[in-house]
């Protein structure tokens, strides 16, 4: 998968996972998500899903086609129950 390109950042999926850790693919990166926990790129075209968790393996853990408030709190909850609750959320 292609990502967005800017300064510092992977230009494909696989540069991404290099880092061991978990990829969020967003359209919209959410600031509630710390980046010592996983790292998150933008796609490159409107055809991938709007957000997405990769494993560090490269499969996909959890994705959603749309980038409304119910989809960002499920992201949210994905993301605590794959990579680890965040400091300060509720348990």
């Amino acid at each position: 998968m292609k990502l967005a390109s800017g300064p510092g950042t992977a230009k494909r999926l696989y540069e991404a996972l290099r880092a061991c850790r978990f990829v969020l693919v967003s359209r919209h990166a959410p600031a509630t998500v710390s980046t010592e926990r996983l790292v998150t790129v933008a796609p490159a075209g409107p055809t991938a899903p709007a957000m997405m968790l990769v494993r560090p393996d490269g499969y996909v853990a959890w994705a959603a086609d749309h980038d409304d408030k119910d989809d960002h709190d499920a992201m949210l909850a994905a993301i605590d129950a794959w990579v680890g609750a965040r400091q300060g959320a509720a348990q």
